[in-house]
């Protein structure tokens, strides 16, 4: 793959990552699924290297996602964190 197809698809990840971010800071569940799918893994394997223990990562995984949620929802009503 071309640096101009590469530099594209980043482009194009990009616009798609906007996307799930703004519906999600409107409450669209289907979205915020959709990014959870996309990332939880690899923020799992991230906590769980940091922590060492896989109950723990776990627990610290959802806290991401539920205030990833909150910080939308927050973004979005025009509320300042």
């Amino acid at each position: 793959m071309g640096p101009l197809l590469v530099q594209a698809k980043i482009r194009g990840e990009g616009q798609e990552w906007a996307r799930l971010i703004a519906r999600t800071a409107q409450g669209d569940q289907a979205a915020f699924g959709t990014m959870y799918d996309k990332t939880s893994v690899r923020i799992y394997g991230l906590i769980l290297r940091i922590l060492g223990d896989r109950a723990s990562a776990e627990e610290v995984t959802i806290d991401v996602f539920t205030q990833l949620r909150e910080v939308l929802a927050a973004h979005e009503e025009g509320c300042a964190l």
